[in-house]
């Protein structure tokens, strides 16, 4: 099974739309988009949020082998350009201090970074780091239910120091996203031949 995480209904949009999943359930607040082998759920933005989100999707459609888990999502970052994917390598809680390790697949030739999650919206981009807000949530829960390996992050620059976070809208983030679909696609790929090879 492949889990797709969002925390907003503008990222959900063309990954339901390009994968053609149909909306089956909802775990209250949470819809459930799916299809056989891939379910995608909208948690809503902060780490707390996440963190119910994924503890009660495992629940409502559980899975019997090693699962791929993808949070796919947009952030601010000082230099980078707007529409830049970014594959996390590293992401940094900041508030506890605690670091979750990634392993991007290097086939795909994504750029990789590190993600800091924040409690609040930075403007200040102070470290040459991506800043979002449920990244540490998503790898702190996600790494008790599968392989590391089957753990990704990838992140769409959605903001910088030019022009900061007011203009980010959500037509703005539903763009981003459609733009970035195929690399999404070629992502869940890959980490499906992952899961493939662990479970053998």
């Amino acid at each position: 099974m492949i889990y797709v995480v969002v925390a907003l209904d503008a990222e959900a949009r063309p990954l339901i739309s390009h994968f053609q999943l149909e909306r089956v359930a909802d775990l209250a607040p949470l819809p459930i988009h799916r299809r056989t082998d891939l379910v995608l759920t909208i948690a809503g933005v902060g780490k707390e949020p996440m963190r119910v989100a994924i503890d009660s999707l495992a629940k409502a459609v559980p899975a019997d082998q090693p699962s791929v888990w993808l949070n796919v999502g947009v952030a601010g970052h000082r230099q980078h350009e707007i529409g830049t994917p970014v594959l996390a390598h590293l992401v940094t809680d900041s508030e506890t201090g605690r670091q979750y390790r990634l392993s991007p697949p290097e086939d795909l030739h994504l750029e990789t970074g590190e993600i800091h999650t924040v409690a609040h919206v930075e403007t200040r981009y102070k470290l040459d780091s991506l800043y979002e807000m449920e990244a540490s949530a998503f790898c702190e829960r996600v790494f008790e239910l599968t392989p590391v390996p089957l753990v990704q992050v990838l992140k769409i620059v959605s903001d910088n120091r030019r022009t900061g976070t007011l203009c980010v809208s959500a037509h703005q983030v539903q763009g981003l996203i459609e733009e970035n679909v195929p690399r999404v696609d070629r992502l869940i790929s890959s980490l499906h031949r992952r899961a493939r090879s662990l479970s053998r």
